[in-house]
Formats: structure tokens, sequence, C-alpha cells
């Protein structure tokens, strides 16, 4: 196998006049990732895929279990949805994310798919600064764990929650979640029917929650009516004023 071509910065690989073969590896080393080389720029992101300004070419981030979102150009202080967003879509497994102050200007969206959570470096040590409505994170994905990292809310200016969890069997831990509008975390409640249940068997673990508001940190957003039990587990919550709002829940314990 032939050793990747380095590059100091995307912007060095963006600038550079070199053709390369097809499937040639190339390294970023301000990404931190090697990249693979393809024919076309048409679907160039800059983020998991990056076009060269002097050729026909674009390099196409090569998929690890150990990506992260840094990876496809998150950063700190810099709008990092896109990024996260495409990451999310691509990766497979949990992903990474370094001790950074990321700036949220849209929603990261964990869809039902190979992605199955994120991770920081520590409860104040990720940070994840929202600067949109709406809230920060949705979870759709069965199954997804979130773990040590900070979201901000900053209340002064932007409305809503921290994370809203749509599926079941998730879970969150070592998170902080401060200066929202909305509870840092919200549970869907019912979805239809009376047979059909929101998101059930959730845990969170060890978290420190605390509205603007000073209100709930966890509630549910609709009635669970379904005959089956909702069961949710609560432990180890700090911060707030007023912990866990169970109205609407079938089934839950703190």
């Amino acid at each position: 196998k032939t050793q990747a071509y380095i590059f100091d910065d995307v912007a060095a690989y963006q600038a550079s006049t070199i053709v390369f073969p097809v499937g040639k590896t190339i390294h970023l080393k301000d990404r931190g990732a090697d990249f693979e080389v393809i024919d076309g720029t048409g679907t160039a992101t800059g983020n998991g895929t990056i076009s060269n300004s002097n050729t026909s070419q674009s390099a196409v981030l090569v998929q690890k279990s150990t990506n992260t979102i840094d990876m496809y150009g998150a950063a700190n202080g810099v709008n990092s949805s896109a990024a996260i967003n495409e990451a999310i879509a691509l990766h497979t497994g949990y992903l990474g994310a370094s001790s950074s102050g990321y700036m949220l200007d849209a929603q990261l969206d964990f869809i039902s798919g190979p992605c199955t959570g994120l991770k920081g470096q520590g409860e104040i040590d990720t940070v994840f600064n929202k600067a949109f409505n709406g809230d920060a994170i949705i979870n759709n994905n069965q199954g997804a764990t979130f773990s040590d990292f900070w979201i901000t809310g900053d209340s002064a200016n932007y409305a809503g929650g921290g994370m809203y969890m749509v599926a079941d069997d998730s879970h969150i831990e070592r998170v902080r979640i401060t200066d929202t509008t909305d509870a840092p975390i919200i549970l869907q409640g019912k979805t239809g029917g009376v047979n059909v249940k929101g998101a059930t068997s959730n845990t969170v673990d060890d978290c420190f929650l605390q509205a603007a508001s000073d209100g709930y940190a966890i509630r549910s957003d609709g009635v669970d009516l379904s005959p089956s039990p909702t069961a949710r587990v609560f432990s180890r919550i700090r911060g707030g004023a007023a912990m866990v709002n169970f109205a609407g829940m079938n089934r839950a314990v703190l």
C-alpha cells in the first residue's frame, strides 16, 4: 500500500494542482484524518467531501470506527451543525467529539441509521453552544447513547430545549444541559392512538440539567396512553429546582 500524501490543511489540498490517481489516500493534518481521492466535484460539501479548486477531483473522508465530528470540519467557535449532521448520516458507531466549543446553528438530527450516538471528552470539556430556536438535538435512533458533553442554550436570545428523545431504548449519561427555555430533556409521549407509546425504555443518569426558567429538568411531550408501561429511569439528576415532571408518563422511576 502506498503512503498517504500529506497536506497541512484543507486549503492546501484545495489549492493543489496535483492530479492524483483515483483511490489515492491523502492525509489532512488539520482534520487529523485520511481522505480518498475520487473523480468529480459535484457532491462536495467541504465537510466529508472536499473538492479541489484546480482539478476535477474531490477527496472523501475514509470511514473508520474512530472518526470524530472534527474530521468532518466541526471546530471550536465555528458553526458546525452541517458538518455534524453529515457525520451522523455517514458514520457507523459512536461519534467522538474533542474538547471544543462548537457552535450549533441548526438542530442535530440523529436519524434512524448506523450512527449510534455521540461521546464527548467530559461534561464541561466538550461544549455545544446552541444559537438557534428549537431543541439542540433530536434523537430518532433506537439504542443511541449520548455522553460526556455540555449543551448551553443562550436563553436570552434563543428558545427551545436541549435534547428531544423520540426513539426507544436511548441513554443519556454525564451530560450537562443549561440555559434552555424549555426542559433540558424532553421525552416524546403519545405518538398516535391509545396503543401507541412514545419514547420508551429511556435512561438518564448522572446529568446536570438546569433550564433558564429553573423549571423542570425532564418532561414528557404528550401523554402515553398505551396499556403497556413506558419504562423510564432517571438517576443522579443534578442542577434543577424541579427534577422531573411525571405528568403524561405511563411509568417512570426517579
